[in-house]
């Protein structure tokens, strides 16, 4: 009878309209669960203070697309909560672009496996709590793909959706800069067919990105992504290249989930290997252009003075669709009952994955917040030095000097300090040795760094191998806040 109730297959061919309708549920499902947990984190990274500090007074480090779609959200909802609000919808919309691209590579039911594979995968669904800008560029990546797919074939409209997007992608990171050499190959092939207007009008798409690049260069040239990652590409020695390519090549399965990512590498490669008469025009564009974007984001990671796994979610997004293509192959070819628990053994791990990494890195910097709520709470009119200011300063109005030991300290000073930054014990010791303290507040966050979105307690070895056992293995860290007596 089980045996029975597991052969129930899907219909040889989904309509349209059916297809639409699961592609509803999964929708449900996939808003539900992160509006859900909008409320679950009890704190954010420091880009995520970073960008809800953003305006173009002081423009920072961040692309802006991000920073302002927020803000209309901000004047009437908490800024964090809307920061996370914008990400969860950027992930929801995904789910059409994505759709489209794997329906025209290889059908319906491989798209709906793919939205499916994308609702439980652990990086996006942790990003899409979390207020950071990778969720809006995935969307604005994923249909500059799909749209490129379309437009190679010398459409008119799809080539200028994919500008669109490509621009749109650009604003919201810079890993956008991907896109222009896949837009010169377009142009070029639309060229080839007289199609110049085309490309002309293309053109305006792209204003938006050339005009933020003037006004970025021309008011805060030091601010750009452009300024610090040319200052890593000079100051990158090979010892790094090989040490940040390890530690991605590591790490990229992991994030993906590695029975899904053998599933892709499976079908990507036996695909390959089939006859090109086998395969349309449209799948061997998109194989090319998959290898193109995973060669240069790896390549580009490596010259990156920072390292993180959220780098690597628009290449791990990808490649959802030849694992879900896989899976579509292994279903024509074993028992329905087999295929049936290969999938939901897949979807069932990576959910329960996805739920273990953001539980946590629930904790991760509140210590910070609540030792921030205690300055807030302070009476006096002392002088408040931190060792963190950006998160501090998110949660206190109060002035904030940057803690340093060669400044003197006199009574009724406050100092804040975190271990995240900062040796709590040699240093209580050092301002025990000239001071009288009086502890204001201690507090503790622990972490589970599953989706190593934190760097582990080794910062330096984050992107070693040898590190790589750190992320299964609970990590505490501590605020205090002490006040000279």
């Amino acid at each position: 009878m089980l045996r029975g109730a597991l052969s129930v297959e899907l219909p040889r061919r989904l309509t349209l309209r059916e297809s639409r309708l699961l592609l509803m549920v999964i929708g449900v499902f996939f808003l539900a669960s992160r509006l859900a947990l909008l409320n679950f984190n009890d704190a954010e990274f420091t880009d995520g203070y970073q960008i809800l500090q953003w305006s173009f007074h002081d423009p920072i480090r961040w692309h802006p697309l991000y920073p302002l779609v927020i803000k209309p959200f901000a004047l009437f909802l908490d800024p964090i909560f809307a920061g996370r609000l914008v990400a969860a919808l950027a992930g929801f919309l995904t789910l059409i672009p994505l759709s489209d691209l794997a329906r025209v590579l290889y059908g319906k039911r491989t798209a709906l496996l793919t939205c499916m594979l994308f609702a439980v995968s652990p990086l996006n669904f942790w990003l899409e709590t979390r207020v950071l800008t990778e969720s809006l560029f995935v969307l604005f990546c994923v249909s500059a793909v799909a749209q490129f797919l379309q437009a190679i074939n010398g459409n008119t409209k799809p080539f200028l959706l994919f500008t669109l997007f490509s621009s749109l992608a650009f604003l919201t990171r810079p890993d956008g800069y991907l896109f222009l050499p896949v837009w010169l190959y377009g142009g070029w092939k639309l060229l080839q067919r007289k199609q110049w207007k085309t490309v002309l009008l293309s053109f305006s798409f792209l204003f938006p990105s050339m005009l933020y690049l003037w006004w970025m260069s021309a008011s805060a040239p030091d601010a750009m992504y452009e300024h610090t990652f040319g200052t890593s590409l000079l100051q990158t020695s090979v010892a790094d290249l090989v040490t940040r390519l390890a530690g991605y090549l590591e790490i990229f399965p992991y994030i993906v989930f590695y029975p899904i990512f053998v599933l892709a590498f499976l079908h990507f490669f036996s695909r390959r290997k089939e006859g090109r008469k086998n395969r349309g025009e449209i799948q061997r564009i998109w194989h090319g252009l998959l290898i193109y974007i995973v060669c240069v984001w790896f390549t580009a990671l490596c010259f990156h003075y920072a390292w993180s796994t959220r780098f690597l979610v628009a290449p791990a997004t990808l490649i959802l669709v030849e694992a879900a293509a896989m899976l579509i192959d292994l279903a024509r070819k074993w028992k329905s009952s087999s295929s049936f628990i290969l999938a939901s053994s897949l979807f069932a791990g990576s959910l329960v994955f996805a739920m273990a990494g953001i539980y946590g890195q629930k904790e991760v910097f509140n210590d910070i917040k609540e030792a921030a709520f205690t300055v807030e709470q302070f009476s006096g009119n002392s002088r408040i030095f931190t060792d963190e200011f950006t998160k501090t300063s998110f949660y206190t109005t109060r002035a904030l000097l940057n803690y340093d030991r060669q400044i003197p300290l006199r009574t009724g000073d406050v100092v804040m300090l975190h271990s995240f930054y900062t040796d709590l014990e040699s240093e209580k010791r050092m301002l025990e040795s000239k001071h009288r303290l009086r502890m204001l507040h201690f507090s503790k966050s622990k972490v589970l760094p599953m989706l190593c979105g934190l760097p582990l307690r080794d910062a330096p070895l984050t992107n070693n191998i040898v590190a790589s056992l750190e992320r299964f293995h609970s990590q505490n860290f501590y605020s205090v806040v002490y006040q000279i007596q």
